[in-house]
């Protein structure tokens, strides 16, 4: 398909006909050779020579036998800061990031490139091209790299330390030029500048972010490992803020971050959630909380729509990740007006459903999921109680709360333990209702 701008069509036009199978700018079966793939890296270095097409041509990777070629990342051209400068010339011109299919391609061909730094870091990639490209059975690529890198990543976390930077990972250092902390010196680094710009962008554009998500967070490579060095790096530059408060700049930078991650999150893969739920707790107090952020009726629905739909996928408990996500969708159903009842009652339906799937296999689960099942009802009830960040309808609240099945709910949890299955639990779960059965 041709087209005449050279960033392509918008993004919304670009995204419909990628989801109908539809090559775009390359034919959905074409396997560009070595040569052809080391000239569309290395055309990186100039804005003049890169299309839609080059980025498309790179991610082409994902297929056989072109994934052999992974390791062309890492190439001098420095992909990451030539990337980085690709869209700063594309912004600039009073484009968003996420306007036309060019930002969104940068974006995955930037997330895709970070993923082959951390398995070159860590020595992993040599195993992951090799599986890739002689396995008797072919693996797709975004499975095996999300797998490679969420363990990597895992790894690198502290759960009893939070605001730590990844200790070996991401190959923290100083820049001798710039003097500012970098890391992934491999891709050509990423720095404080960068990631700031790349937040600044983000925010600006997070009404495509929902639409960009969608289609990113289930596509080769992912955004997950882009997400994981835009977080380190805030914790790496600006510290935990145990010795000093916050300024207004590193506030405003850690509550969008964490906003963007949220949007992204509700659209996420099973295989990204082990590490996306560990970013958004590991997060300054100030930003825990979801406010509202969507600006639109329709961006507001679509928000609804995702949590429903992530939460009937069963993503994990761990890190209370499901709260921080009904806190996401309960800070922004409101703006749909015309439907905010029917959004709120459908957002707790939905999360009442899965609830007492968790608990009918209540017998299945250890004491820390136990733990992790019975703190995210007590939160989540605990929240509509409390709830400040805009109007509720207190008639509907009430009946939602004093609903039979949730009762039902609350009893049977409360109960469980006392049983023969649920013994070994001990005393583990009373720490956490009293907050919510205790006015």
């Amino acid at each position: 398909m041709n087209y005449h701008n050279p960033y392509g069509p918008k993004l919304d036009e670009y995204l419909s006909l990628r989801r109908l199978g539809a090559g775009v700018f390359l034919s959905v079966t074409e396997a560009p050779c070595e040569h052809k793939l080391q000239a569309a890296i290395e055309s990186l270095c100039s804005s003049d020579n890169v299309h839609c097409e080059t980025f498309e041509t790179i991610l082409s990777m994902e297929r056989t036998p072109t994934c052999a070629y992974l390791y062309l990342l890492l190439s001098d051209v420095k992909v990451f800061p030539s990337c980085i400068r690709l869209l700063r010339a594309y912004c600039q011109e009073g484009r968003g990031i996420l306007d036309h299919a060019y930002g969104f391609l940068c974006l995955q061909v930037m997330a895709l490139s970070v993923e082959i730094a951390k398995l070159n870091q860590a020595k992993q990639l040599d195993i992951v091209l090799q599986i890739l490209t002689q396995a008797a059975v072919q693996f797709p690529a975004f499975d095996l790299l999300s797998h490679y890198s969420r363990k990597l990543e895992i790894n690198e976390f502290c759960e009893d330390e939070y605001l730590r930077p990844s200790p070996q990972l991401l190959g923290w250092h100083t820049d001798p030029d710039t003097r500012l902390e970098t890391c992934l010196t491999c891709i050509g680094g990423c720095n404080i500048q960068d990631v700031q710009f790349l937040v600044d962008e983000l925010w600006y554009a997070r009404s495509l972010l929902l639409e960009a998500s969608e289609y990113a967070a289930g596509t080769f490579p992912g955004w997950c490992g882009l997400f994981y060095v835009m977080h380190d790096t805030l914790v790496k530059v600006f510290g935990n803020f145990t010795r000093r408060s916050e300024t207004s700049k590193e506030r405003t930078y850690w509550i969008h971050l964490l906003e963007v991650m949220r949007r992204y999150s509700v659209y996420s893969e099973a295989s990204e959630d082990s590490s996306l739920s560990f970013l958004l707790r590991d997060c300054p107090q100030f930003a825990e909380t979801s406010e509202t952020s969507v600006t639109t009726p329709v961006e507001s629905a679509r928000v609804v729509k995702a949590y429903i739909d992530k939460i009937g996928r069963l993503p994990t408990f761990k890190y209370a990740y499901v709260t921080r996500l009904y806190g996401f969708a309960c800070a922004n159903y409101h703006v749909d007006a015309a439907r905010s009842n029917e959004h709120l009652t459908n957002i707790c339906a939905a999360s009442l459903e899965e609830y007492w799937a968790e608990l009918l296999r209540a017998n299945r689960l250890d004491v820390g999921q136990w733990y992790q099942l019975s703190n995210t009802i007590a939160a989540t009830s605990t929240m509509l109680l409390t709830w400040r960040n805009h109007p509720v309808n207190e008639s509907l609240l009430l009946s939602i709360l004093t609903h039979v099945d949730f009762f039902e709910l609350l009893g049977r949890m409360i109960l469980f333990p006392m049983s023969i299955d649920g013994e070994t639990f001990g005393s583990k779960c009373f720490t956490v209702f009293p907050r919510l059965l205790i006015p």
